[in-house]
């Protein structure tokens, strides 16, 4: 039973951060005037690694206004889940260790990805180390 359960949380979790990735994709290609809005966030939606390119060559699509508060909240909870999810892949493969490493990688991660976010990204956490 609690492995059929953490199955249900672990697609659940991993539906909600592909979405929200597309969602941003789709709302950041349409804020940068991008000829297809939808069609960019439907191939990133087929494959999902295609999210890094979109990211490296954004620019090129032009410049955007600042991201409005929900998008930048947005922003935060994805990263936050990404950070969690590279955090699990080192963890052991027990499936209840890894649910464990990944409630304590969100703990850790929604305040550093608050930082990233709205304190001026990495030059506030070098700031805050050092």
């Amino acid at each position: 039973m609690a492995v059929r359960l953490l199955a249900v949380l672990a697609a659940a979790f991993y539906v909600a951060t592909s979405a929200l990735i597309v969602y941003l994709v789709y709302r950041d290609a349409a804020a940068r005037g991008a000829g297809s809005p939808r069609g960019l966030a439907f191939l990133v939606a087929l494959l999902l690694p295609l999210s890094l390119v979109y990211v490296a060559f954004r620019r090129r699509l032009g410049t955007r206004a600042l991201p409005a508060d929900r998008e930048r909240a947005l922003r935060a909870v994805l990263l936050a889940h990404l950070i969690a999810i590279f955090g699990v892949t080192f963890a052991p493969p027990d499936p209840m260790t890894q649910l464990r490493y990944l409630g304590v990688g969100l703990a850790a991660a929604y305040p550093l990805a608050y930082a990233v976010v709205y304190r001026n990204g990495i030059d506030a956490i070098r700031t805050r180390v050092q």
